[in-house]
């Protein structure tokens, strides 16, 4: 990892001149050196640091850490059996209803990067979510707190097949197979994956998520929502604890029993979709409203993301088209929530009135009962002071 314009502030430092060529080799250097925590590189040179290292602001500078090797749990398949076989599933988890575990899949360099960004520091998409993961084929850090787990493929897709789509069965297994080593997914009720270009409102796909819970439809083999006539279609795709834990169990089986219907031209949702409906007998509902996108129930003007009923649009590639778009369902949210708060507010303050006159009536009742009472014992204690004069004239008169 590099950063442009810092250096390291270092109490210990020296130059090595194998690194002067560029930031690359100097980065190579430090991490041949196993004394070596940190390099700086710039026009003067390569300088390897150690110890203390603290980030400065610094013009003409290169700075950044050697490289470092991680072991990760995984292994990298290469026989077809091997990557339609999934991790061994834990039992399944009691969550809090409604709880979604929120995912999606990144390309490494690419438009992706900014947009999952954005999102992260809009508070859009996913990261509204109870839990929620990044995936992609490389350890990115893209900000504090944001940094993508690993899937263990190189994510290159063709496109063709019948609809001229992509062909990402193979990737997505490896993604499957990520979420389920993770065991992250059983710690909620349901498990969601967004492409990076989709906008979507996790608080419109609540009631949907509750009705679904309503029927008792969560238990196993789980359940998964259809978002398309067509079938299922991947900017969104809703499945249940129990629908995931039972595609671990069945991927093999669908790759055995699927294999000569044509799968190789199938994108990943279409696969997952046969897999579930003919070999895991997964409950399939679908959801009208769950996603509008340019290749399933668009009408003109979606584009403009008009409904507050869609959960899910789909694609918005561009960050600015995608923030319209999300800024509209905002807007047309809050205008709803709006409204319940001022009449809410308008009921409030009637309420509040009623109080406060009811409050001054009787601290009028209660000064004017005090006003009595002094006055009563103001009479009281000039009496006892009159008598009291008319005893001491009599005392003084007979002695």
């Amino acid at each position: 990892m590099e950063s442009a314009s810092e250096d390291f502030d270092s109490r210990i430092s020296w130059q090595d001149p194998n690194g002067r060529e560029s930031p690359a080799h100097c980065q190579r250097v430090c991490t041949w050196n196993p004394g070596c925590n940190g390099f700086a590189w710039s026009s003067w040179g390569c300088f390897l640091k150690r110890h203390d290292l603290v980030k400065k602001p610094q013009a003409g500078v290169y700075a950044g850490f050697p490289c470092k090797a991680e072991e990760q749990p995984y292994a990298w398949p290469h026989q077809e059996v091997e990557k339609h076989t999934m991790p061994q599933p834990k039992a399944l988890q009691v969550a809090p209803a409604m709880s979604m575990y929120c995912t999606m899949v990144i390309l490494p360099y690419s438009y992706e990067i900014d947009l999952a960004l954005m999102q992260y520091q809009n508070y859009y998409s996913i990261f509204q979510c109870d839990l929620w993961g990044v995936y992609s084929s490389q350890r990115l850090d893209l900000a504090p707190g944001l940094v993508t787990r690993i899937m263990n493929t190189s994510q290159v897709a063709e496109k063709g097949g019948q609809w001229g789509t992509a062909l990402n069965t193979e990737p997505f297994l490896a993604f499957w197979k990520a979420v389920i080593q993770d065991g992250d997914y059983l710690k909620a009720r349901w498990f969601i994956k967004v492409d990076p270009d989709t906008v979507w409102f996790p608080a419109r796909l609540i009631p949907i998520l509750q009705q679904q819970e309503a029927q008792n439809l969560t238990q196993e083999p789980g359940v998964y929502l259809n978002n398309c006539p067509q079938g299922l279609h991947g900017p969104i795709e809703v499945l249940s604890q129990a629908a995931l834990s039972t595609f671990a169990r069945i991927a093999i089986h669908c790759y055995w029993s699927m294999n000569d219907w044509g799968n190789w031209q199938w994108g990943e949702d279409m696969w997952l979709d046969q897999c579930f409906m003919n070999i895991g007998h997964v409950k399939r509902v679908f959801v009208q409203n769950l996603l509008v996108e340019e290749n399933c129930a668009k009408w003109p003007g979606w584009q403009s993301c008009p409904s507050q009923g869609i959960v899910a649009y789909h694609p918005f590639k561009q960050a600015p088209a995608y923030i319209a778009c999300t800024a509209t369902g905002i807007t047309t949210s809050t205008t709803m929530s709006t409204t319940t708060m001022t009449l809410t507010t308008m009921t409030s303050t009637t309420i509040t009135h009623t109080a406060l006159t009811e409050e001054r009536r009787k601290k009028k009742e209660l000064q004017a009962d005090l006003t009595a009472k002094k006055a009563e014992v103001e009479s009281h204690g000039l009496r006892l002071r009159s008598e009291g004069r008319d005893r001491e004239g009599l005392r003084l008169q007979f002695s």
